[in-house]
């Protein structure tokens, strides 16, 4: 039996290249994954349950950095083991799945590879 597609979470990203504010200021629907580096877990959108995972990526303008709070709809998920000779190559979720979930540097991570399956709910912005 399929999971149905509403799964969501709220999640942790931050975003070292893009400014967040520029994205929120362009409209866009939710996040552009054609931006994203390429990850332990392929080129996709990452969303992190500790936000201090996610502080790491947090972009700098000044003495502020920011980093978003997500809700990201995970569907059918399926965990991965970290395995840099198969998951960095990875495109899409394996099998029916919707989403991956790995595990590292002290968090779950999740892992979507559309842009509609991402919505920035909060800018969190702080001096640091």
């Amino acid at each position: 039996m399929k999971v149905p597609h509403d799964n969501v979470k709220h999640l942790w990203h931050g975003t070292r290249a893009l400014d967040p504010i520029m994205i929120i200021g362009e409209g866009r629907e939710g996040f552009d994954a054609n931006y994203a580096s390429e990850g332990m877990w392929g080129k996709g959108f990452y969303g992190a349950v500790n936000a201090n995972y996610s502080f790491d990526y947090s972009h700098r303008k000044g003495n502020l950095k920011c980093f978003f709070n997500v809700r990201l709809n995970l569907g059918k998920e399926v965990f991965i083991a970290y395995n840099a000779d198969v998951t960095r190559k990875l495109q899409r979720p394996t099998g029916d799945n919707d989403s991956v979930k790995g595990f590292t540097n002290g968090s779950d991570v999740y892992i979507v590879y559309h842009n509609k399956k991402t919505y920035p709910e909060y800018l969190v912005t702080y001096t640091g």
